[in-house]
């Protein structure tokens, strides 16, 4: 039955009963992902980096799927940026352990912080992907700190070169990373930036990271009534979620 709930003078909500339409119900393919973790290995990262690399160890054989792949970047001062994996698979136990082997190897401290060679790295690295045929680079891309190698209009513009490649997020890990500029970096590509102030906050940004994915269900929900705005809103235990509706049709 419908309720009508008046909010203010010029604001009326009405809730109404809707049906589930379960036989239109689509499932999408997950695509393959390529995964590419950039990490700041500078000397501020001494105490972060043991514990992100056993983090790693314990959890990339979980996170990532069997059609995608993992790359690795450590980056420091000018020309101190490795790319130590690049688009590996997980398909048996022998690759898993190579990746471990590599993660402990190299997430370790070197010295300074420069951000153009890691973004070079990245544009090579999609290139390779595209050469073999996969365009789906997910680049997490994390600093506890500022460039301090390179100037920032050199920085935004290697940026700007790759633009379109990838999909990025960049972590402000700890109180001393340059969020602003970070902001910017992210800006100029259309991508994102979190902020872990710490190890215990940074985990479940990787997890979420690197287990993503873009696979999801549809359903069509039928609307008696056209939506205000084009915007519902449902209840989903004690949350309030939103959906985007085109005409009748969330």
């Amino acid at each position: 039955s419908k309720r009508t709930y008046q909010v203010d003078d010029t604001l009326r909500l009405c809730v109404l009963p809707t049906t589930s339409s379960a036989p239109t119900t689509t499932a999408v393919t997950k695509p393959a992902i390529d995964h590419a973790f950039v990490c700041d290995v500078s000397g501020s990262m001494y105490s972060a980096l043991p514990r992100m690399a056993s983090h790693i160890c314990d959890e990339i054989g979980r996170l990532i799927g069997p059609d995608d792949t993992f790359s690795l970047i450590v980056f420091s001062g000018r020309h101190e940026c490795e790319t130590v994996l690049r688009a590996e698979k997980i398909a048996s136990l022998t690759d898993l352990s190579g990746i471990k082997a590599k993660v402990k190897q190299y997430l370790r401290t070197i010295g300074l912080t420069g951000f153009v060679d890691p973004l070079k790295s990245i544009g090579t690295l999609a290139q390779h992907l595209q050469g073999l045929g996969r365009s789906t680079l997910s680049v997490l891309f994390l600093t506890d700190g500022g460039d301090n190698q390179w100037d920032r209009s050199e920085i935004l513009s290697t940026l700007t070169s790759i633009k379109g490649v990838a999909s990025w997020t960049f972590v402000q890990y700890g109180a001393w990373a340059d969020g602003p500029f970070l902001l910017r970096m992210a800006e100029s590509v259309g991508g994102s930036v979190v902020f872990a102030n710490d190890f215990p906050n940074y985990t479940p940004v990787f997890e979420a990271q690197f287990g993503k994915t873009v696979s999801s269900k549809m359903v069509s929900v039928d609307i008696h009534n056209t939506p205000i705005g084009g915007v519902v809103f449902g209840v989903r235990g004690q949350d309030i979620v939103t959906f985007a509706s085109n005409g009748g049709d969330p």
